[in-house]
């Protein structure tokens, strides 16, 4: 019997809490003919267990957000080069690498599982962060970085991604901007007073799916986005409704790059964001290594 390994992270779904949804996907898999074992994502024995998995093991699911995707995914790299694809069964509160990847996150554990079943796999970029942090989708630092770090766990647990643009109206109004140096490969250099700034893997983040319209997760480039301080805050928002459409970046507000590495500094203090947790302090590095990864797809022919 094939194997999968399910990590879970416990405030999104508990066996112990009530909720069915781990029970449902054990019954499941059983069917494709899966045996499951569950490990919840703050067990302390879990980087020992992905250290040493079944020859049997046929995929390691991640059930939860882009925060828990990116720890498994960094404890894989680290502890075990050699390991299954990776499945996502979105159940956290920002699910975008997920999105990106199958086109929506509507898709059911069966889904997956007949993804897992007929191989329908999709090799991904992944960005690295100061030589030793991989992120999926994007680093980043700013406005919308500060306020996913200042939303409550509590609060986005309730209130799920609704969370996330309360506390940024409330927020907005006092932000201030901040200086940012990028250096580029041929040693060419970019100063800007900004409010944001994005290296996206994926096209979008934060519940925008068109930040960066141009952007594949396997075409071996970063996106860097940057929002610039032309007018302060009330000149900002009017972006907000290109960014929905996709049109923004022609928009004098915003700078837009694509390649391979970039080097950025900030200020000290300010926190910077790897797809959703945090990150280092600056200066990044920041590097991107082609098809570093393969994840199950539901909806990709296999």
């Amino acid at each position: 019997m094939s194997y999968l390994k399910f990590i879970f992270h416990p405030q999104v779904s508990s066996p112990f809490s009530g909720n069915k949804k781990i029970e449902d996907f054990i019954i499941k898999a059983a069917r494709y003919g899966y045996r499951v074992e569950t490990i919840p994502l703050k067990e302390k024995g879990l980087e020992k267990s992905l250290e040493s998995l079944f020859p049997e093991t046929a995929a390691i699911v991640v059930a939860g957000g882009d925060g828990s995707l990116n720890w498994v995914v960094n404890t894989l790299l680290k502890k075990n080069e050699h390991h299954p694809p990776v499945g996502i069964l979105p159940w956290g509160t920002s699910n975008d690498f997920a999105e990106v990847l199958s086109g929506r996150v509507d898709y059911s554990p069966d889904d997956l599982l007949s993804a897992i079943k007929n191989g329908q796999l999709q090799k991904v970029d992944l960005g690295c962060v100061n030589g030793e942090r991989y992120f999926l989708n994007v680093a980043g630092a700013g406005l919308l970085v500060d306020v996913a770090h200042k939303t409550s766990s509590t609060f986005k647990q309730r209130m799920g991604m609704l969370a996330y643009y309360l506390e940024g109206a409330r927020s907005f109004p006092a932000y201030k901007p901040f200086n940012l140096r990028i250096r580029f490969p041929g040693g060419r250099e970019k100063k800007a007073e900004v409010y944001l700034f994005l290296v996206l893997n994926g096209r979008g983040a934060g519940g925008f799916r068109c930040l960066a319209p141009n952007a594949s997760l396997d075409d071996g480039l970063m996106d860097l986005l940057i929002f610039k301080n032309l007018g302060g805050i009330p000149g900002l928002l009017p972006l907000f409704p290109r960014i929905m459409k996709g049109l923004h970046l022609d928009d004098p507000r915003v700078e837009y790059y694509q390649g391979k590495e970039f080097s950025i500094d900030g200020p000290l203090g300010l926190d910077t964001d790897i797809d959703g947790e945090t990150g280092p302090p600056f200066p990044l590095s920041i590097i991107v290594h082609p098809k570093k990864m393969q994840f199950f797809s539901p909806g990709r022919p296999g």
